[in-house]
């Protein structure tokens, strides 16, 4: 009886602990556009980023592809900021108190041709 408890609370442990470590994976290749001057796309919209053969192309999940060709781009700047879970450790569980969340941003300066 003890020894099938004390399996219980060890199986239902680990898979809490795996559940939280596979919520606080990166999602794949998606991007989102966090602000500029494109009027075409709007703030916080996820979509794609593809580096094609002439140009660098966001694709929103819906509405209209925007193409920056590589002969226009002036400058790119990356950067990233890394941080903690503390606010899922402190409701989910304590291991995501040992989990890094980073964020990385690229800007994208460009001439448009108006």
């Amino acid at each position: 009886m003890r020894q099938n408890l004390r399996r219980a609370v060890f199986t239902i442990s680990a898979v809490l602990f795996v559940a939280c470590v596979i919520r606080a994976g990166v999602r794949g290749h998606a991007s989102v556009y966090v602000g500029g001057t494109l009027s075409g796309i709007e703030k916080g919209a996820r979509g794609q980023l593809d580096t094609g053969d002439k140009a660098l192309a966001f694709s929103p999940g819906k509405g209209d592809d925007f193409n920056i060709p590589y002969t226009q781009i002036t400058a790119m700047d990356y950067g990233e900021h890394a941080g903690r879970r503390v606010a899922a450790a402190v409701f989910v569980a304590w291991p995501l108190l040992f989990s890094h969340k980073k964020r990385h941003y690229l800007t994208v300066y460009f001439n448009r041709d108006e």
